[in-house]
Order: structure tokens, then C-alpha cells, then sequence
């Protein structure tokens, strides 16, 4: 059992109520006051007394505490590594204030009687709970620290206040009298830690993203109306910017990340909050909004494109996310069938989207996906029309793409026109009739020698006697490049 001794300066104090009550706040500061330097001794938190400015009522010492003594962190950026706010958090006493009662039939009679400003020098009533307010300053760290925190309110919170000349912090902070209020603390310099690291991602990107609003407990920005270069190209988005919203004033749950309705990234917003909630954090976000906006917003438009009639009876379309820069898009075109009762027959066709780097830039790879089967059941050479149909856009190039004369790579700002042209060349696909023969599937044409064309006539027993070994063929390839006869290049393969 301990005892703290109350200091007076009157030898002879004239026992007024006056004085009663001044001795009463200032004996629960001192509860107060030895309850959170015990919880900072059990914390092993390297903390210091010094004389605060005097007050009418009560005058305690101030408690200096280290921030990185208190912080997981150690006080220290997670992006950067640097430290965010001056390892000096102060605490100082001050004063009461009279809570009004829970029940609901004693809080009108308690308003009426409270006037504005007075806390602590009238009668309390026996339905009234007194806490003890306790102010915590901290400062953000020098040079920058007041342009870090730039777009923050001076009024972050209801208890929280910043003040963007000096940089610096104020928490008020209640607790009941004989309690510590260094747990609540650390949670609101966590928070705090959290919303400096936002705001400062948010300056990192200041070309891409707009910060609206910053609480601590919520954040808010704006993107897609700012141009952001890649490469030697700058990409200019929506004029019209979508809004996001940052929510982590649950400590114990992730961070939220909420988007309004009709934003292109809807479509990934899982695959965001694994993100955000992950190593890189709200960074990682910024860094993939721009990146992924344009594509998105190209997969939407292919699908508001198949909704309306009459293409809604020529097939449908259904976009695939294998991850935040992978996706497939799968049409099913609707063929002909021969009778009414027939099943219904489904053509599918398949396009591959991929984010690509070359030389530190990102390039959207898009090309045709054929499944295995597919492959094994023609060769190499041979085509379908559905490839003959897109060589109109593998070889040909617009703003930001270029054809690959297979396939096709497009910058950030030029893979949505990429993804609306080959989606208009396989809506305006004709559909194939079955009363018409069969087209036999389109070869690259070689030339045929006269000798070669007449072995052909030949009967099956003496091709197979004849046939070319894998080298022979090989080298007979390279012969008819100099148009040689076929029976010399035999000769010399012997």
C-alpha cells in the first residue's frame, strides 16, 4: 500500500467548500497522476517530470514520455523507414468534467441546471460521473512536418486538434479518476501514425490521386482526372473523378476500402482490400489505381456493348479477374441450329488481357487464348476466320497500341481503345450458315516443286519407302528456298 502526500501552501487553509473543492480535484490529479507513471514504469517507457505552467486550481509536473517507447513501430515510417513525429510526447493535467447520467430520466433536469463553461465550480448532482481530462501535444518531425500534414482540418477529431503552423498534435483524453490514460493514448497515436503515412502516400501520388478530406479514422480522395506519364506518353483520364474512401477507424478489423457506385474499380475491389490491408498498404493502392483504370473501364464498356439488343442475341460476354493484371474475356456467340428442337450451339472465343514490363514500363499485353485441344487438332499454320478477322487490328497501330501481327501491346492510356476495337470486330463476326459448304480452314501457301508434285501421284507403298528422315526434311526445307530439284536435294541429304 503507498500514500502520496497533497502538498499545500496554506499552513492554516480555511476549510471553505470553495477550497474543499479544489482540494478534491487535486487529489484525483494525483490518483491519476501515480497511475500513469505506474503504467509507464510496467511498460519499461523511458518518461521524465517537468514543471508545467501554473494554474488557479491545481498545478501537477507534466510527464515527457518517448513516442518510440510506446509504439510498435518505434515511431518510425513503414514506407519510408524515417521517423514521422519527434520522439517527445507530453502529458499534462487538465482538470475535471462532469459526464451527464446514462439513465434518460435524469438527463433533462442535469442540462437545464449546466450553464456553458462550467466544469468544475458548482454543485455536482449524485447522477453526475466526474473524469479526469488529461491533453497529450506531439509534434511531426522537422523539416517537413507541417507540409506532410498539409491537407488535414484543424479539427481532426472531436478530441483531436492539429494545428498546421507548428505541426503539432492535441488529444484530449478522459478517464475515470484512478485510472491510466496511457492504453488510450497509444491507440490514438496509432491512428495518428496511420493517417500521417496515408497523408504522406497520398503527396507521393499527388498526380494521381486528390486528397478531399482526412480524419482520424477515415480518409477520402479523388482519382482519374489527372494526367500521369509512362513512359514517353502521359495518359489523360475521365474528367469526371471517382472517389474513394479509406476507413480504418475500427483498429481491431482491417481497413475498408469504400468505392461509389459505377466505379471501374468495383470489379477488383477484393483483390484492392487484400492490398491495402496488406505489406504496401494504401501505397500499393495508389500505385494500381491508374495502372488498372483505363483497362477497366474498356472491360466495361465491352459489356455495356453486348447488354442492349440485338446483340444480347448474337451471344453474351463475360469478363474473368485472375488477378489485379490478368484478365480474360470470354464471348459465347450463339450458331445456327439445324432444327428447332436442336440444342442451341455455342461458339466461345477467348482473349487474354496481361500487364507486361519492358524497360521499366507497363505495357498491356492482350492476344487470342486457345485452349490445348484446340492447338493439338490443327497446326501451326492453319487459321480460322475468327483469326483472319482480327489481323485487322494485330496489324495495324492507333494512339498508344500497336499490333504484334499475332497479338497486340498497348500503353496505359491506349489499351481501352485496343479492347473496344477487337470487341467490335468480333461483334460484327458473320454468323456462319449450314446449308452453305464448309470453308476449308485457311494455309499459308508453299510452293511445289513439278518433280515433288508428281512424287505425290505416286502409289502410298513407295511414299512410304521414300519418306524423308526429320533431318532430311529439315534440309530439304532449306533446298526448295534455292529451288533446287527434289531428287538432287536427296542426293545430297545421302
Amino acid at each position: 500500500m503507498s500514500s502520496i502526500q497533497v502538498p499545500s501552501k496554506l499552513a492554516s487553509p480555511v476549510p471553505s467548500y470553495e477550497y474543499l473543492l479544489t482540494l478534491n480535484i487535486f487529489a484525483a490529479a494525483l490518483i491519476s497522476h501515480y497511475c500513469n507513471l505506474r503504467t509507464l514504469h510496467s511498460k519499461r517507457a523511458a518518461h521524465m517530470l517537468r514543471p508545467s505552467r501554473p494554474s488557479k486550481a491545481v498545478t501537477l509536473p507534466s510527464i515527457y514520455v518517448r513516442l518510440s517507447e510506446l509504439l510498435v513501430s518505434k515511431g518510425k515510417s513503414a514506407r519510408t523507414g524515417l521517423p514521422w513525429a519527434r520522439d517527445v510526447v507530453r502529458l499534462t493535467f487538465q482538470g475535471l468534467e462532469l459526464l451527464p447520467p446514462t439513465s434518460p430520466d435524469t438527463i433533462a433536469s442535469v442540462v437545464e441546471n449546466q450553464t456553458p463553461g462550467d466544469i468544475v465550480l458548482r454543485r455536482p448532482t449524485r447522477q453526475e460521473i466526474a473524469v479526469m481530462i488529461t491533453e497529450a501535444r506531439m509534434n511531426v518531425s522537422e523539416p517537413n512536418g507541417p507540409n506532410v500534414l498539409i491537407n488535414i482540418n484543424e479539427k481532426v477529431d472531436k478530441d483531436i486538434a492539429f494545428d498546421p503552423e507548428s505541426g503539432s498534435f492535441a488529444f484530449r483524453l478522459r478517464s475515470q479518476i484512478g485510472e491510466s490514460v496511457i492504453p488510450d493514448l497509444v491507440e490514438r497515436l496509432v491512428r495518428v501514425e496511420r493517417l500521417v503515412e496515408f497523408i504522406q502516400v497520398l503527396q507521393k501520388h499527388e498526380r494521381a490521386l486528390k486528397c478531399e478530406s482526412a480524419s482520424l479514422g477515415k480518409i477520402v480522395f479523388t482519382y482519374g482526372n489527372i494526367s500521369v506519364s509512362h513512359g514517353l506518353d502521359a495518359m489523360e483520364l475521365d474528367a469526371h473523378p471517382y472517389k474513394a474512401t479509406v476507413d480504418f477507424s475500427v483498429m481491431e478489423n482491417n481497413m475498408t476500402l469504400v468505392l461509389e457506385r459505377g466505379n471501374p474499380h468495383l470489379r477488383i475491389s477484393d483483390f484492392l482490400a487484400k492490398v491495402l490491408n496488406g505489406s504496401e498498404g494504401l501505397d500499393g493502392v495508389a500505385s494500381v489505381l491508374p495502372l488498372t483504370l483505363p483497362v477497366l473501364r474498356g472491360l466495361d464498356g465491352i459489356e455495356n456493348a453486348w447488354t442492349p439488343a440485338p446483340d444480347t442475341d448474337k451471344g453474351e460476354v463475360f469478363v474473368n479477374v485472375r488477378a489485379v493484371d490478368w484478365y480474360m474475356i470470354r464471348y459465347n456467340l450463339k450458331q445456327p441450329v439445324p432444327a428447332p428442337e436442336s440444342p442451341p450451339r455455342i461458339r466461345k472465343i477467348m482473349l487474354e488481357v496481361k500487364l507486361k514490363h519492358r524497360r521499366g514500363d507497363p505495357w498491356w499485353y492482350v492476344k487470342r487464348s486457345v485452349k490445348q485441344s484446340d492447338i493439338a487438332s490443327r497446326s501451326n499454320k492453319e487459321t480460322d476466320d475468327i483469326d483472319v478477322a482480327l489481323k485487322s487490328v494485330w496489324t495495324s497501330e492507333g494512339p498508344g497500341w500497336r499490333g504484334m501481327l499475332v497479338s497486340a501491346v498497348a500503353q496505359i492510356n491506349g489499351v481501352e481503345e485496343l479492347l473496344g476495337k477487337l470487341d467490335e470486330v468480333i461483334r460484327n463476326l458473320p454468323v456462319p450458315d449450314d446449308a452453305a459448304p464448309a470453308a476449308a480452314p485457311a494455309a499459308v501457301p508453299t510452293a511445289v516443286p513439278p518433280k515433288q508434285h508428281a512424287r505425290a501421284q505416286a502409289p502410298k507403298q513407295q511414299q512410304r519407302q521414300q519418306q524423308p528422315t526429320p533431318n532430311q526434311g529439315r534440309i530439304q526445307g532449306q533446298s526448295q528456298g534455292r529451288n533446287k530439284p527434289f531428287k538432287q536435294e536427296i542426293v545430297e541429304i545421302d
